[in-house]
């Protein structure tokens, strides 16, 4: 395979998919029988795939893939799911998270992947996020917490950025925008909150956290999901359990005057169950193109559309997949994506 921009999904189907998006076409299928995959992302370089399953993370090769095609390496990581991963900015390590209560850094310059750093939680890790300092990272956990990690010290503050949480409320997914001036966290609530971080160190010398507390607001009346930030950093779109994701023009909220507001929904078809009607589909992820003019946006109904962000428009759908999509990531060699 030659470079080119590379869509990659996985699904309940015990596969994971490259997609041509323009062509709408799949250019591979790799069965994975062992695991769901929970979580991809794909090398700042383009070259590598990682994919969280249970215990362990995949690595593929994203250029010379087959249908017969087997990871290049497989690391047995965590006792639990993997639920988080990403590459460093250099790609010689990658981070994850895991429902066993640790996030980790693992080095890979070696066969073998040899761990840099742990941060140990008693209850299962939902999200890890990286700073573009790539030495402080952001860690949201299924009992409410979200916690400023540095690794440099190993050192973490407990409920570093302000949360007000309901009973059982959480956070499900951090996301850092490429500036690193961002921080977004949706709760499985449907809540969400918006911070104003610095770029260059979030927590300071007196371990007191540079970071203030824009936006806090109901974005979803359902079990939220999913948040990203596009690329220029002026939108966050946010998923649920609701089939409605939802895209917020946060180009305003770090102003003088700060101001917060929804563009749009981007709805897809429901698909009837056995008794002939409709099911919520649920959004586990999602990506922008690296231009923020257009966003793709997977399903439980099987269906990864891309939508123009303007106009609202579905302008590409890839299908193929037999089961629930579970994970997406997108790579552009033209403008390369964090």
């Amino acid at each position: 395979m030659s470079p080119r921009p590379l869509l990659v999904t996985a699904s309940h189907d015990d596969s994971i998919r490259y997609w041509d998006i323009a062509e709408e076409r799949i250019l591979e299928t790799i069965v994975v029988k062992d695991s769901q995959i929970n979580a991809l992302a794909i090398a700042p370089n383009g070259n590598y795939i990682l994919a969280g399953g249970y215990q362990n993370v995949k690595l593929f090769d994203a250029l010379h893939a087959t249908n017969q095609n087997q990871a290049l390496q497989t690391y047995a990581v965590h006792e639990k799911n993997v639920t988080s991963l990403g590459f460093t900015a250099d790609a010689v390590a990658i981070f994850t998270g895991s429902d066993d209560g640790t996030a980790r850094v693992w080095d890979r310059r070696s066969p073998k992947l040899s761990c840099m750093s742990a941060f140990r939680l008693n209850v299962a890790i939902n999200s890890v996020a990286l700073h573009r300092n790539q030495t402080e990272f952001l860690v949201a956990d299924a009992a409410g917490g979200l916690y400023i990690w540095d690794i440099r010290m190993n050192n973490y503050r407990s409920d570093s950025l302000q949360l007000e949480l309901n009973s059982n409320e959480f956070v499900t997914c951090v996301d850092i925008d490429s500036a690193s001036k961002q921080v977004a966290a949706i709760t499985n609530r449907g809540k969400v909150f918006l911070y104003s971080v610095s770029d260059t160190k979030i927590l300071s010398e007196g371990q007191h956290p540079n970071a203030a507390l824009m936006f806090r607001y109901a974005a979803h009346p359902s079990y939220g999901l999913r948040c990203r930030f596009s690329p220029d950093g002026k939108w966050l779109i946010t998923t649920a359990g609701d089939d409605l994701p939802r895209l917020w023009d946060v180009s305003q909220a770090l102003a003088e005057q700060p101001t917060l507001s929804l563009k749009r929904s981007f709805e897809g078809e429901k698909l009837p169950n056995n008794r002939g009607l409709e099911n919520d589909t649920w959004i586990w992820d999602a990506a922008f193109t690296n231009d923020s003019t257009k966003i793709i946006i997977p399903g439980t109904d099987r269906v990864t559309r891309l939508f123009d962000i303007e106009s609202g428009n579905e302008i590409r759908r890839c299908t193929g997949h037999a089961k629930g999509i579970t994970a997406i990531a997108f790579w552009d060699p033209c403008s390369r994506q964090r």
